[in-house]
């Protein structure tokens, strides 16, 4: 029943940069730009906004590979390149599952396991690892596709991505402790706040991680309603 809609979502999302293959990437099976591939509840996606070469392999129905990238913004800027992804819910007119959209004050729990290895990255990639939460302020987002209640980013882990700022509120989430960053983004016409927690110490692997607890910190700042919608 909707309101008693629960959410179990898993993913795993890494940016692993290598130099050889490159030119011959683009034409080969998953390295299209945006190249998606479905299965059961989840999708995975080659979600690569500059167009560098990379490719993507399933693994199984709730799992990817990073097969080769050469995806990488301009040095020094910390301008991302790429998110590689897999995704359960409503995303840009694409909908997998059945639990999403849901009201966040209708869902009982919403957690998730989740492992990734980095051990394929080149020792100068510049990455993070993170779950991205959309929130959209009515059930149907609008025409562009882009919601409008809020992003939560929780940050698991990262490599060679600059410090939090001084100053930079801390937050303990189901007991562990997390940077809190507030920014407020801008695109396709839309304005939403983006609240990233990013785990002090970082981990590979998280299991039966309550997302909701991050949702509702982010209320408790004024930056969410519990009446909107998880994309």
């Amino acid at each position: 029943m909707r309101s008693r809609a629960t959410a179990a979502l898993a993913g795993a999302a890494v940016l692993a940069a290598t130099a050889a293959g490159v030119r011959a990437c683009s034409a080969a099976p998953g390295c299209g730009q945006y190249w998606r591939s479905a299965a059961g509840e989840y999708v995975i996606e080659n979600n690569n906004f500059l167009g560098k070469p990379e490719c993507l392999a399933r693994t199984g129905s709730r799992g990817f590979l990073v097969t080769l990238s050469g995806a990488a913004g301009a040095r020094g800027t910390g301008q991302p390149a790429a998110y590689p992804e897999i995704f359960t819910g409503y995303h840009w007119g694409t909908r997998a599952g059945h639990a999403l959209p849901a009201r966040l004050s209708s869902l009982s729990y919403a957690r998730s396991s989740w492992a990734v290895s980095t051990d394929l990255a080149v020792a100068d990639s510049a990455y993070d690892v993170a779950y991205d939460l959309w929130v959209n302020q009515a059930e149907q987002v609008r025409r562009s596709g882009q919601p409008d209640g809020a992003e939560v980013m929780i940050w698991l882990s990262e490599h060679a991505v600059p410090g939090p700022a001084p100053g930079t509120p801390t937050v303990t989430v189901g007991g562990v402790g997390y940077y809190r960053i507030v920014l407020d983004r801008r695109e396709h016409g839309v304005s939403w706040p983006l609240i990233i927690y990013r785990r002090m110490v970082p981990v590979t692997s998280v299991r039966d991680l309550e997302l909701l607890a991050f949702v509702a910190d982010a209320a408790a700042q004024h930056r969410v309603s519990m009446s909107w919608y998880l994309e």
